[in-house]
């Protein structure tokens, strides 16, 4: 199922647009319709954990009230009835609490995490602690062994990046295995790099980017909508991103050529600690 996943702003004004907007699709909703919302809900919701497990998540389309703290959102259309579709605003946070004001029903909105439900549409987030369980002691003990940076090392990183050649753009991921402070990597080629886009460039703010590395560690980011706005600082976290192993926090970077390879120059736009 293909989505369109366009990030809206925080602000009253835009919430209450697009809310007008999904107004107008249900009253055409039939009940194959509202199967598809339900899946699509239980399904998304399911994804979003999976990438971000330190997060809570809920997926919603009716009204509703809620506290929640270091929030992130987006607004996600479903595909139901050619060529209707039904919005739904998808959150990421720390914890908080929520008070459905509409109809209930996974077809409405479907929540995971760290939570107490309520009942009547209220539920209270807590927040999530990661527990790692360690592998069992083997019988014999071995000498420990001395591999390369691991990937769950919190030092290594991976750059979000822009690059340039004759005229031609594309998007791609760029990870280091020593990430210095402050996105400070200038000059130095990458660990490993892979294309998310190589016929232009990705619209990193407001979005999901994936991608896939060599080694089949999957990467995926979040970016708030408004990350590239003038007035956000530089360095200050936009966003979120998770691998295999961990999950870490995006930055905005000081736009710059980070280094040149073949003719290219790649341009570092954000950075993933």
């Amino acid at each position: 199922m293909a989505l369109v996943v366009p990030f809206v702003d925080t602000c009253v004004y835009i919430g209450q647009v697009v809310g007008a907007l999904i107004l107008g699709l249900v009253e055409g909703i039939d009940d194959s319709d509202h199967k598809a919302e339900a899946q699509f809900t239980q399904n998304m919701c399911d994804q979003l954990r999976a990438a971000f497990p330190s997060k809570n998540i809920m997926i919603v389309h009716p009204s509703y009230t809620a506290n929640f703290v270091n929030a992130q959102q987006a607004h996600v259309e479903c595909p139901i009835t050619w060529p209707r579709t039904q919005g739904y605003t998808c959150i990421g946070f720390d914890s908080g609490s929520f008070q459905l004001q509409g109809d209930g029903g996974f077809e409405n909105y479907c929540y995971n995490g760290n939570y107490t439900n309520n009942g009547n549409g209220s539920v209270t987030f807590h927040p999530i602690d990661l527990v790692v369980t360690p592998p069992p002691t083997p019988a014999v003990q071995l000498p420990p062994p001395q591999p390369p940076k691991s990937p769950t090392d919190p030092t290594d990183g991976v750059y979000l990046v822009n690059s340039l050649k004759d005229g031609h753009w594309t998007s791609g991921l760029a990870y280091y295995r020593q990430m210095l402070s402050n996105g400070g990597n200038n000059g130095q080629q990458p660990d490993v790099y892979i294309d998310i886009k190589t016929d232009g460039t990705v619209t990193w703010e407001g979005s999901f980017q994936k991608g896939v590395f060599p080694d089949g560690d999957r990467f995926t980011t979040w970016l708030g909508a408004a990350a590239d706005i003038a007035n956000v600082e530089e360095f200050r976290q936009v966003g979120w991103a998770a691998n295999e192993y961990r999950s870490m926090n995006v930055y905005k970077d000081r736009v710059r050529v980070l280094y040149e390879v073949g003719g290219w120059q790649v341009y570092t736009i954000y950075y993933c600690t």
